[in-house]
């Protein structure tokens, strides 16, 4: 007997941070579909809106996001707490150590738990202004402006490698290298090249080529 039809496959969470965050830095307008509407990326979304950007609920698994740029982004005016996520903790790592604005970091009592010092000491140790408690959250971001031409990650994860390649979107004057000890997937590489950005991975570092805007 044979068994035919179709079915849908409900949104990755890994994906929707990564759709929302992208979205709220590029530039226009974007739908994203299919995502994955749970606490962890609606804390994402909260974040984002507490940062200035609208993010408007179509149904239950799709959204509009009216991006600000990637200079766009306001203070907010209050803590931004990631509640369980520990993606949106360490994607938002990187970003926040970009902005002019200060800024903080909270989460849940479980996720207070988690190491942070992963991503933020190499942050640290190229310039950031970033104060952590003891390698955990809470974490307070201090405006700076810092750069740098390459970074390593010393563990092996796809979190702590995106924290870095979203710092290095704000590099527009030269490309920046990010090598990882094993390669770990590549779900934000991939949506950068869809949204304008160039990136090359050679062995285990990858290289992200100046941009403008997403």
């Amino acid at each position: 007997m044979k068994i035919k039809g179709s079915i849908n496959i409900i949104g990755d969470k890994s994906l929707s941070h990564r759709a929302v965050i992208l979205c709220s830095i590029a530039s226009g307008v974007s739908r994203i579909k299919n995502i994955l509407l749970s606490g962890d990326t609606k804390a994402t979304i909260q974040i984002f809106r507490q940062l200035g950007v609208e993010i408007n609920e179509i149904n239950n698994n799709e959204v509009e996001v009216h991006g600000v740029g990637l200079h766009g982004l306001r203070k907010p005016d209050g803590p931004l707490n990631a509640v369980n996520s520990g993606t949106t903790a360490r994607l938002l790592t990187g970003l926040l150590s970009k902005q002019n604005f200060k800024s903080e970091l909270i989460g849940s009592t479980q996720l207070i738990k988690r190491p942070m010092k992963r991503i933020v000491k190499p942050l640290i140790e190229k310039g950031a202004a970033i104060k952590d408690t003891n390698g955990k959250l809470p974490i307070t971001f201090e405006p700076k402006d810092y750069k740098f031409e390459n970074i390593y990650s010393d563990k092996p994860s796809a979190q702590v490698k995106s924290g870095f390649l979203i710092a290095s979107l704000y590099h527009n004057d030269f490309p920046t290298t990010i090598t990882e000890d094993l390669p770990t997937r590549d779900h934000t590489e991939r949506m950068l090249n869809l949204m304008g950005v160039n990136t090359v991975r050679i062995g285990n570092s990858i290289t992200v080529e100046p941009v403008s805007s997403l």
